[in-house]
């Protein structure tokens, strides 16, 4: 009905001979009705929605003085361009800045937040501010046939309502959050952003087709392959490790009850102090006493085997040794959120929305990839590529009503995958030095990194798995 109206005295408007379209409308939805209106009236003519207090059967009824200066207020020249206005007990509004404060009061229309536009007295309009500068309606729309729930939050609120309104079949929800939008934490779970677990099945979208492919060049590379393998040496690693260590399937119960933890979704830090006490007493039994035990969690362990490969191989670790890595993504994340902060981010998303990408999913695809790529090469860095582009298109995949999956998996498939294909990468560096290969003799078998973006590419433009958003947000508009 909303959109009928709109519709309506849109048409009439441009058609000429008006100079303004009153709209009647009862006061317990006026201001909804108002603001939807504004939302999408494209005219410079006035449209004033009016309502009344009292009915006719009550005393001092309001009804008929509402709208005569309903009607004044649209026939004034200074009422171009400024919108929706409401017009209620001698006082003029803007509809995006109105809303009912009592069910009783004849002065219930009230604008706590910027005041009224102007005044009418004895049948004479006075505006107490100038029309507005420009307004910017929302795009033609043909229906609005989607179910859209409202949630308010409050103390103690959890998800059941969230889950209610999607399993009732609502394809969206504005949630009224308290304070500045704050959601109690159960109730912000329900929608929280993309997890670790939806990242994983997302990201298997693209990385089974390469994983298939680069197994099946392997095997067709490999068989017919000539050369010997070095048994001596693999020999000689497998007999130090046996004999300074005992080796044995219980070996692999604390990573995969991480593993599995992770999978049912338990908290972080609960899997990890779980797997970690796990993983204690099995490194007592090889002989390890507590001191150095957690010597070992902090600066890693010392293994002395007498083969120089292996002692190499398992003497890094600890707390300290991921003290580099840490300090990177501390930096990375100060970066971008200076970038943020300043708008830079959002300027240059806009930019590329308007120039290039438009509304095409594709091109989106393909932005986020050689974003995130330009960003690998230029830094080396797996962390920089992943945070940088992940901060700039965030916002932009909401608006465009892209899953924030297809984001997070596009920012896998060109940063931390394709990172070890640049030669002054760390990854490409370790490649290099520990196999002894550079990285320009293993780029073209590494198949799996570089089929991934070339699949992301192709599923962005046909539009396989790439799913609509869970959270369109609305950007550019102020909350209630």
């Amino acid at each position: 009905q909303m959109l009928q109206i709109s519709r309506e005295a849109d048409s009439r408007l441009a058609g000429g001979g008006f100079a303004g379209v009153v709209v009647t409308h009862g006061t317990d939805t006026l201001e909804e009705t108002a603001t939807f209106l504004d939302l999408m009236h494209r005219s410079d003519l006035p449209l004033v929605v009016t309502g009344a207090m009292r009915s006719g059967r009550e005393v001092g009824p309001d009804g008929p003085s509402n709208l005569q200066m309903a009607i004044a207020v649209c026939l004034h020249r200074e009422a171009r361009n400024r919108g929706v206005l409401v017009v209620l007990n001698e006082q003029i509004h803007a509809a995006r800045f109105v809303t009912k404060t009592n069910s009783k009061d004849v002065a219930t229309f009230r604008s706590p937040d910027a005041g009224p536009v102007g005044m009418v007295y004895a049948g004479r309009v006075t505006w107490l501010v100038p029309p507005l500068l420009e307004r910017e309606p929302l795009p033609t729309i043909e229906s609005v046939g989607a179910r859209v729930d409202l949630i308010k939050s409050y103390a103690g609120a959890d998800g059941s309502l969230i889950e209610a309104a999607v399993a009732a079949g609502a394809e969206g929800l504005v949630i009224e959050g308290m304070g500045v939008g704050n959601l109690p934490m159960a109730l912000a779970a329900a929608v929280a952003e993309v997890d670790v677990m939806n990242h994983i099945r997302s990201t298997l979208w693209t990385t089974l087709p390469g994983a298939v492919l680069s197994v099946a060049v392997y095997a067709a590379a490999g068989s017919g392959a000539g050369g010997a393998m070095d048994r001596a040496g693999i020999a000689a690693m497998t007999s130090a490790l046996s004999g300074r260590f005992f080796l044995g399937p219980v070996l692999l119960l604390p990573p995969l009850v991480l593993l599995i933890m992770a999978w049912k979704r338990f908290p972080t830090l609960a899997a990890l102090w779980t797997s970690v006490g796990l993983a204690v007493p099995l490194a007592m039994f090889q002989g390890y006493g507590p001191g150095e035990i957690f010597a070992a969690m902090a600066a890693g362990p010392r293994i002395a085997t007498g083969n120089p490969a292996v002692d190499e191989l398992l003497g890094r670790g600890g707390l300290l040794f991921l003290a580099g890595v840490a300090a990177v993504v501390c930096a990375a994340y100060v970066f971008a959120g200076q970038l943020e902060a300043t708008g830079t981010f959002r300027r240059v998303s806009g930019i590329l929305q308007r120039r290039f990408i438009g509304r095409s999913r594709g091109r989106f695809v393909l932005s986020v990839s050689l974003t995130g790529m330009t960003v690998a090469v230029a830094t080396g860095n797996s962390y920089l590529s992943e945070i940088l582009p992940g901060t700039m298109f965030r916002r932009l995949a909401d608006e465009m009503d892209i899953s924030r999956r297809v984001l997070s998996r596009t920012l896998e498939d060109s940063g931390t995958v394709v990172v070890p294909l640049i030669p002054w990468s760390a990854a490409g560096i370790y490649m290099s030095t520990v196999l002894g290969v550079s990285v320009f003799e293993y780029v073209l078998w590494a198949i799996l990194c570089y089929l991934g973006f070339l699949t992301a590419w192709f599923y962005g433009f046909t539009g396989i798995a790439i799913w609509p958003s869970e959270r369109r947000e609305e950007t550019n508009r102020p909350g209630r």
